[in-house]
């Protein structure tokens, strides 16, 4: 008989009666326990919760148990996970991979790629700028609904000319050109403030705060008094331009920063371009945009004679 320290033990497992005899046959299996030496010895080589690299003990995806039975991985996984979820970006990017195991590996991977698109989506959150407040009537109940022509005055889709420089009189979008020549094909756009071949006064929605720091009265109007200006070159080619008047608030007097509704912009421009290049337009519908009532004297498309409200 094999010797426990020969780390085998013989087995004998009764196979076969015949007779008054017993046959037996010899099986070598390996020792259930093993010394406490021989445990130290066997962990010297895995990788120590305590490594200036790793925060974390390595876990065992599965193990065998002394009855040959395998023991289930998933509440290990967990394990891992949790742990890897509790630490912070600098100790997680900090772990040495090669030391875990594969399936350990791909926890670390997952967890760190979910880190950077966390990183990722905040700095775009913060680079993206808030839309522009709704603003009432700033006379309240004495307001009145006006019809507007065309699409909606709604604030979803603004265009604004900030803080950062002086207000004007008036001002000119030529950033939205390239929206233009989708629905216009072969238009050109010009900042030229010259009359030209055609002209027609409308009007579109808008907001407006106040310039003036210590007022900041605030305000909305469906009368924003805008003149739309054509010019024809020798090519018979149209030229375009839109000339878009600010107000001033009615507590001081001052210019306002203006906030267009870039949607009525846009179907008030591509309207006449395409009635000027005798294409067919679609039939103008009346929207109810409730505002308060117009006033001349705070219009500076009025002050330039500029806002008979032609309509579309």
């Amino acid at each position: 008989m094999a010797s426990v320290k020969a780390r085998s033990v013989l087995l004998q497992i009764p196979c076969l009666f015949f007779g008054h005899k017993t046959l037996y046959v010899t099986s070598l299996r390996e020792p259930s326990i093993r010394r406490a030496s021989s445990l130290a010895s066997d962990t010297q080589g895995q990788p120590s919760a305590t490594n200036s690299n790793n925060k974390l003990p390595v876990i065992p995806q599965s193990r065998e148990s002394p009855n040959g039975t395998t023991t289930n991985s998933a509440s290990a996984d967990d394990i891992f996970q949790q742990e890897l979820q509790g630490m912070n970006k600098t100790t997680l990017n900090g772990l040495k991979i090669s030391n875990y195991p594969r399936s350990q590996r791909r926890f670390i991977d997952q967890e760190r790629c979910k880190r950077r698109a966390e990183g990722n989506t905040a700095a775009a959150n913060k680079q993206v700028p808030k839309p522009p407040p709704t603003f009432t009537a700033s006379n309240g109940t004495s307001g009145t609904s006006i019809a507007v022509l065309g699409p909606s005055c709604s604030n979803d889709d603004t265009s604004s000319k900030h803080t950062e420089e002086s207000p004007k009189i008036w001002y000119m979008f030529p950033e939205h050109h390239k929206l233009v020549v989708q629905l216009a094909p072969g238009v050109r756009f010009t900042d030229s403030d010259v009359d030209g071949a055609h002209e027609w006064q409308t009007n579109i929605c808008g907001t407006f705060r106040c310039s003036k720091k210590t007022c900041g009265n605030k305000w909305g109007s469906g009368i924003v008094a805008t003149v739309i200006r054509g010019y024809l070159f020798p090519e018979k080619d149209l030229a375009y331009n839109a000339k878009v008047f600010n107000q001033r608030c009615k507590e001081c007097d001052s210019l306002g920063y203006m906030t267009i509704s870039r949607h009525t912009y846009l179907g008030r421009v591509i309207r006449r371009l395409k009635i000027w290049r005798n294409e067919k337009v679609d039939q103008l519908r009346h929207e109810n945009y409730w505002t308060g009532p117009h006033k001349s004297e705070l219009c500076e498309g009025c002050k330039a004679g500029k806002c008979g409200r032609e309509g579309g």
